[in-house]
């Protein structure tokens, strides 16, 4: 069957995403308007071997009922290997059973609109992705005799005193011939004791080098924080300036909300210290 160039699109985005809802298409900028995304991709999602899943919701929001999410089959998966060369690597494809997300709806889906904003900044400065990897990405088969090599949280990251903990995203990329690692946090909620628990994780992370030794990645990570709240991002932000020890790690860790991620995604991320800095930027002031 021959396919037009926004179904192509449509199965390569799923690819790199894994999930995707209509507004979601829309920021990619495939589609104009939501209402039109269903229609457009009955094509995918109908028949006997259907290239795309719509996983719909029976639960709503104050705004009315949950979009759906669409996925890749592995009749999808098994069509981009076929006909355009893709490896397994390159192809996001939800695991049997992973559909399940009712409760971790809004905080997914804030995970992926991150991953779209970044994907967009990137691809606009010609800078390239090495690889984007969620919490809810997993690695390892059960079915094998070593326990070690069960499936897992693909981010698992663990500590010298034996704890581990699982990032939102972990990712390496290339922009402007220089190679960041990133990880990421989506904070939606106003649990700032949660919060603070994982920061605490992540400068511990951050002094035993956990993330740079396990991708083999020679300098230093970075951590990026988004909040669904304004208030909870200042208040996290006035907690960590009176921790004396943490001036260390201003550099290293940055602030923004959802909103502000959205209306610019490289620019005014805020330090610890309070000073505005681009994505990649480090600030100049020593603290």
């Amino acid at each position: 069957m021959r396919y037009k160039i926004k179904h192509i699109d449509a199965i390569k985005f799923l690819a790199i995403f894994k999930y995707l809802t209509s507004s979601m298409f829309v920021m990619l900028g495939l589609y104009k308007n939501r209402g039109d995304v269903t229609n457009k991709l009955l094509e995918l999602t109908t028949g006997k071997r259907p290239l795309v899943k719509a996983i719909e919701f029976n639960f709503g929001s104050k705004s009315g009922r949950q979009e759906s999410f669409y996925c890749l089959t592995d009749y999808g998966k098994k069509f981009l290997i076929e006909e355009f060369g893709y490896t397994d690597e390159q192809i996001k494809l939800p695991s049997r059973g992973s559909d399940d997300f009712e409760n971790d709806y809004p905080h997914r889906k804030s995970t992926i609109n991150f991953h779209i904003e970044l994907h967009k900044y990137i691809e606009n400065n010609d800078g390239e992705i090495d690889f984007f990897n969620y919490y809810f990405d997993k690695a390892g088969n059960n079915r094998v005799a070593d326990k070690s090599k069960h499936i897992r949280d693909l981010n698992r990251l663990y500590l010298k005193s034996g704890k581990h903990f699982t990032p939102d995203v972990i990712t390496q990329f290339i922009l402007k011939d220089e190679e960041y690692l990133f990880v990421f946090e989506q904070h939606n909620g106003k649990d700032t004791k949660k919060l603070m628990n994982q920061i605490h994780n992540h400068t511990l992370a951050l002094i035993e080098k956990t993330a740079s030794k396990k991708y083999n990645f020679p300098k230093i990570t970075r951590v990026a924080i988004v909040f669904e709240h304004e208030s909870i991002k200042h208040s996290t932000i006035k907690r960590l300036q009176k921790i004396e020890s943490f001036k260390h790690f201003n550099n290293l860790f940055i602030f923004k909300t959802v909103e502000e991620q959205h209306e610019d995604f490289f620019n005014n991320w805020t330090l610890v210290n309070g000073e505005k800095v681009g994505f990649t930027k480090k600030s100049s002031v020593k603290v």
